[in-house]
């Protein structure tokens, strides 16, 4: 009879086991100012993630100029997927990937976050040369972040003739990948508590190309959306940071594409309807290269 009870009592607390377990696996729901997310535990059940949130569209009529921010979610967001990239030659198998829709984070969040115990936040800002990079677990995982009670962010931007083409012009002004970073911090800002974060402890890091961007956020604080900057191998002062804007960069593309013009609007206007891969292919070819830049101020810009 001994016997008989205690495999009962086994076979209860492995059923016990399994429930706790299962409702450890339960897929997180948020609900931002943007509307409801739902993201999924991590594997070993200590951490959850929200993936390839999308926080700025690129404008389809000109996907070379500023991006805005993203106006929320009617239904409930399913933030599974962090495989999103901007258009770029990769750095590993250098094959020409990516889509403009393309402007999403990632949040991990420790099981140990919530409304009681809110977390600090990193946000990482990935280098590359303002030509490459991506923000997704392949490069920039969040297990050991995470281990030490913080959540992170990792955020994507745009890339060479998308993010740092300087036409000198209202539509085409410059420092397109800078304004995208600046949507992303706004939208931690405003929707971190919802994760559990602190929006007084934002910490921004990066390197080469993600520091010398935040050093550039430093410089321009009309509004205070992080607290604190760790620069990594980069800075605004670095001779590859900024350069003067190169206005014949849209005439070279179009002329290199088929399109021959000396009118920056009508070379924009074709660019616009080109095939990413193509002028991504074309920048290469060219051998351009793309920077942040000083800009002129435009009315309305």
């Amino acid at each position: 009879m001994f016997r008989k009870y205690q495999s009962l009592a086994i076979l209860a607390f492995y059923v016990l086991v399994h429930i706790v377990e299962a409702s450890i696996r339960i897929d997180p729901l948020v609900d931002t100012k943007l509307g409801l997310i739902r993201g999924l535990k991590s594997s070993d059940g200590q951490y959850s993630m929200f993936m390839g949130i999308p926080y700025a569209p690129v404008n389809k009529i000109n996907p070379f100029g500023p991006s805005t921010a993203h106006q929320g979610f009617d239904e409930v967001f399913e933030a599974y997927d962090d495989s999103a990239i901007c258009p770029q030659i990769e750095e590993f198998n250098k094959t020409n990937v990516g889509s403009l829709d393309c402007l999403r984070l990632n949040v991990y969040v420790p099981n140990t976050a919530n409304s009681q115990n809110r977390l600090p936040v990193l946000v990482w800002i990935y280098g590359g040369g303002f030509g490459i990079g991506a923000g997704g677990r392949y490069l920039y995982g969040p297990s050991y972040l995470v281990r030490h009670d913080i959540i992170l962010v990792t955020i994507n931007y745009r890339l060479g003739p998308y993010g740092f083409m300087c036409l000198n012009n209202p539509a085409v002004p410059g420092n397109q990948g800078l304004k995208d970073q600046r949507i992303a911090l706004k939208w931690i800002k405003d929707n971190i508590k919802a994760f559990g974060g602190d929006a007084n402890k934002i910490t921004i890091f990066g390197e080469s190309a993600g520091a010398a961007s935040e050093d550039l956020h430093l410089y321009y604080q009309d509004q205070k959306l992080f607290d604190q900057v760790i620069m990594q191998s980069g800075n605004a002062l670095c001779p590859w940071a900024v350069e003067e804007p190169e206005e014949s960069s849209s005439f070279s593309l179009a002329d290199h594409l088929g399109f021959e013009t000396y009118d920056k609007n009508e070379a924009l206007s074709f660019l616009s309807t080109v095939d990413t891969k193509l002028v991504i292919a074309a920048s290469t070819e060219l051998n351009l290269t793309f920077r942040p830049c000083v800009e002129n101020d435009f009315i309305g810009v």
